[in-house]
């Protein structure tokens, strides 16, 4: 078995004691694949639901009635939304040591498993350069979204009326590290194809008894690698659905504050107007990265299924082999890779265009119904 910090770091990158500290990895024996502290995690959890709950609580009691309570229950529905998916998301992780335990307890398992099947191992000497480049990815990653509050302070005078609340930073953050975290754990299991790969490449250089071989080890490493794929969907599938629906949500948002605030006083916020773009930007961008991840797996087993294809030119002299080969090829296409999202929708590359196709059509049945709305169509025209 791997050592517990590289198989740490190597299944969900680096930093994770940050993570842990967020309540989003939980706390793993890796000997055992048993979680511990479990009583700690729940009461850690708890504080921070109630924390973050309080401040839900101040921002739809005092910003929405106070701030909102002259507009129309639209805008107010689309920003509550947004905070209450975010709010949604913030739940599912700070609690899902606990509520999905089995789900984390088997997905160690499972790949603890393949792991242990592996003959090679990878070099150390490439996790060390990973650690220093992630290390900085964190911190600048970090800085920028500090910024970005910062010049929402600035721009929008907070105390007044924040364009994007303090919780909208927090989940912004969140959306962040969960990005990571899936998108690590996706990487992984693309690298498990890869090395199934390369195993089969190097079998058309050995003898018939060490192909047969590999070929069986690579349909029981194809098996178990659909059982983690089974468990990465029951267990991140949830939250990249609350992910995309959050991405969705805050264009939606943008678009609200665009026919609200801009439109009707005839005046561009350019300050408000760049701070939005790159939140949105920035959050695309991170579940980009994560469906990215998803299909780069997705691409290894379609390279697994291609070299199987040039192996049967090698065996077509009707062999054992010649069979073993059809036989893992059709349990590759009878079992392909796919990533969903709570059996919602597949991850695939198309999927960011998606959500911003049916923002569209979300934002033009908003502007519609805004403009029946007569006493918004008096003071700000049409549109």
């Amino acid at each position: 078995m791997l050592q517990n910090i590289p198989q740490q770091v190597r299944l969900f990158g680096p930093n994770v004691q940050l993570l842990k500290c967020f309540g989003i990895v939980p706390n793993i024996n890796l000997k055992t694949n048993r979680l511990h502290g479990t009583i700690y995690s729940v009461i850690y959890s708890v504080l921070l639901i109630i924390v973050v709950g309080c401040m839900e609580i101040f921002i739809w009691v005092h910003k929405f009635y106070m701030d909102y309570s002259d507009d129309s229950y639209l805008p107010v529905i689309v920003r509550i939304t947004c905070e209450l998916t975010g709010f949604i998301m913030f739940n599912c992780v700070v609690t899902w040591s606990y509520t999905k335990r089995k789900l984390w307890e088997k997905l160690f398992q499972e790949i603890t498993s393949v792991y242990n099947q592996q003959t090679v191992k990878e070099p150390q000497e490439k996790k060390r350069s990973v650690l220093r480049n992630a290390n900085l990815y964190f911190v600048v990653i970090t800085f920028l979204i500090l910024l970005l509050y910062c010049m929402d302070i600035f721009f929008w005078q907070i105390e007044a009326r924040s364009m994007n609340f303090i919780l909208s930073y927090v989940y912004f953050y969140y959306n962040f590290l969960l990005s990571n975290v899936i998108g690590h754990v996706a990487l992984e299991i693309g690298s498990q194809y890869k090395y199934m790969t390369n195993a089969l490449v190097a079998s058309e250089y050995t003898n018939r008894e060490n192909g047969r071989k590999i070929l069986n080890d690579t349909k029981r490493l194809y098996i178990e690698m659909n059982k983690v794929i089974g468990t990465f969907n029951n267990l991140f599938g949830p939250i990249l659905l609350l992910m995309a629906v959050q991405c969705s949500l805050q264009i939606l948002d943008f678009g609200v504050f665009l026919v609200e605030k801009v439109l009707p006083n005839l005046k561009f916020e350019y300050d408000a107007f760049l701070v939005y773009v790159i939140f949105i930007i920035m959050d695309l961008t991170w579940f980009s990265v994560t469906q990215f991840r998803c299909e780069m797996a997705k691409d290894e087993s379609q390279r697994l299924l291609t070299v199987c294809y040039n192996l049967l030119d090698n065996y077509n002299d009707g062999s054992e082999l010649l069979q073993e080969t059809h036989n893992l090829i059709d349990q590759i296409k009878n079992r392909p890779v796919q990533f969903t999202a709570a059996d919602f929708f597949e991850i695939k590359r198309s999927t960011t265009f998606s959500i911003i196709g049916s923002t569209a059509t979300y934002f033009i049945v908003y502007v519609e119904l805004r403009s029946n709305d007569s006493s918004w169509t008096q003071n700000n025209g049409t549109i």
